[in-house]
């Protein structure tokens, strides 16, 4: 039972109460009852005015857990970017690099690596004077 219904409940008490007297007593009650009456009717405006600042207390709380909850949903994704990013630029930075395996030459690794760079190019860019001689586990990079 709200405050509401209990206010309710006494001010009809209390006019049962004033009506139930003699007659004579009842119109000089009545004097007092207005004045209960009025201040019933103060204390439920009180009462009203505080169940709406609950409510809006109630809003603003809610208000507040989401947005903490969409700051927090941000942060994630950001953080999630971030770490894709990194990978990425991880997996770009091993794209640019062969190691030399056993029975390459750089014409095959600039064919299926160069992105349409030639053997003496690839040559020239890493400084191998003999493009016919490279070594297995010999790093190849790649311009960007």
């Amino acid at each position: 039972m709200g405050a509401w219904d209990k206010l309710e409940q006494a001010a009809d008490k209390i006019k049962d109460k004033v009506s139930g007297d003699a007659e004579g007593e009842t119109k000089s009650a009545g004097g007092a009852f207005e004045k209960v009456k009025d201040v019933i009717d103060d204390a439920t405006d009180k009462v009203k005015g505080d169940d709406s600042a609950a409510d809006e207390t109630a809003e603003k709380k809610a208000a507040e857990q989401k947005a903490a909850e969409e700051t927090a949903a941000a942060a994630k994704k950001a953080q999630q970017q971030k770490k894709e990013a990194a990978e990425k630029k991880e997996q770009a930075a091993k794209q640019r690099e062969y190691v030399v395996k056993p029975g390459d030459n750089l014409s095959t690794i600039a064919l299926k690596h160069g992105h349409g760079i030639s053997y003496m190019e690839l040559a020239k860019f890493n400084g191998i004077k003999n493009p016919d001689l490279i070594h297995p586990g010999q790093v190849i990079k790649f311009p960007h």
